[in-house]
């Protein structure tokens, strides 16, 4: 089933980092109720999503930092690591 993540400009003037899957074949539905993985009270960009067997882990840069987290569950994200600096292309 594909799964899609990105920034998205908000109403609270930052980007942040949603995730949805395809359900069905027909649609998208988001995840993590709807709600962005990031932390929505800093800038977020460049969002990679990549799985280790059924889970899916979430990378993207923010303030300088990489930060890497993974879903519990479809409603549930948590954040795993937060670098020290920036890295370059993928993480996990």
């Amino acid at each position: 089933m594909p799964w899609v993540a990105w920034a998205e400009d908000t109403a609270s003037g930052h980007k942040a980092i949603f995730v949805s899957r395809l359900v069905g074949g027909t649609h998208f539905e988001l995840a993590n109720g709807g709600q962005p993985v990031s932390n929505p009270a800093s800038d977020a960009e460049d969002p990679d999503i990549t799985f280790s067997v059924n889970t899916p882990y979430v990378t993207w840069h923010s303030n300088g930092k990489t930060v890497t987290g993974h879903f519990a569950s479809l409603t549930s994200f948590k954040v795993d690591t937060v670098s020290a600096e920036k890295t370059d292309g993928r993480a996990p």
